[in-house]
């Protein structure tokens, strides 16, 4: 798809942490795409004990233009907190993959209702004088 609209494009297929760093700096931006479906752990859609650490997760703060997305499972987004751009696709289908292109290059708007709600915080104010009053 980005190859068809003439972008440059460079492919890598679970390169090391190594090759990330050297290569990520020649370009205006980086694409990491996950593919990891609901399946993938048993008992769980989420992904138990979170996503292993490597290099990679931190990329965004070594490069301006990152972006992660993840393709089949939305609970990615809760597992990775910390990075500044993530997109979730809910599956792997072409319609999915050509989706998250028109997103990245501003096309369409991101927008859908995750699978899971990110916890509430409420503070109710007491008033001290009630207290009191007991």
């Amino acid at each position: 798809e980005l190859r068809q609209r003439r972008l440059v494009v460079d492919h890598m297929l679970n390169p090391s942490n190594s090759k990330i760093a050297e290569h990520a700096s020649k370009y205006d931006a980086v694409f990491k795409n996950m593919h990891v479906t609901p399946d993938m752990r048993l008992g769980t859609l989420r992904l138990p004990g979170g996503i292993p650490v490597p290099q990679w997760m931190s990329l965004h703060r070594e490069h301006p233009q990152v972006i992660y997305t993840t393709f089949g499972n939305p609970y990615v987004l809760f597992e990775m907190p910390q990075v500044n751009s993530l997109v979730a696709t809910f599956g792997t289908s072409e319609g999915s993959q050509r989706a998250a292109v028109k997103v990245w290059l501003g096309e369409m708007e991101a927008r859908g209702i995750p699978p899971f709600t990110h916890p509430r915080i409420s503070v109710n104010q007491i008033d001290l004088n009630d207290l009191n009053k007991v």
